[in-house]
């Protein structure tokens, strides 16, 4: 027998043994599948027939209420959540927003684009506070006197 014949009859009873392995599994999934059904077919008819068919009524009963409840109180938390989280990206969007304005108007009035007269606007409840604490700094920096030209020698 040469050494090619040897390897391919090893290759041939390799595969029988990997199929006999694979049914022997096959078999014992088989085996538990059946036995968890037939234990669970003898509960139910044990229980039937010592009468206590009310008992597993309620039993039943009371867990699809438990599993009911825990239901809508998930849902209802997963609502409050993905409410407050929307609400909170909305406030930071805005107050994003006002500050990057009035960055932008800061800006303009140092390079003396935009006159000195404040604009009339009314702020939302979010902008509100941030005007406030703008306006004390505006108001600061507005009574320092501005020196006509600035220079490095200046500061």
């Amino acid at each position: 027998m040469t050494g090619e014949e040897k390897r391919a009859q090893l290759k041939e009873q390799y595969k029988r043994d990997l199929l006999l392995r694979k049914e022997f599994l096959d078999k014992a999934k088989d085996l538990q599948r059946s036995q968890k059904m037939t234990k669970a077919v003898t509960d139910i008819t044990s229980s039937l027939d010592m009468g206590d068919t009310d008992v597993w009524i309620e039993h039943l009963n009371r867990e699809s209420a438990i599993t009911e409840a825990k239901m809508e109180m998930s849902m209802e938390l997963a609502d409050d959540s993905s409410d407050n989280l929307l609400k909170a990206q909305a406030n930071e969007a805005a107050q994003q927003k006002f500050s990057a304005e009035m960055l932008v108007k800061q800006m303009k009035k140092e390079m003396g684009l935009l006159s000195d007269e404040p604009e009339i606007e009314e702020p939302t409840d979010l902008e509100s506070k941030a005007s406030d604490e703008d306006a004390t700094a505006d108001q600061s920096e507005q009574k320092a006197p501005e020196s006509p030209k600035k220079t490095l020698g200046d500061f």
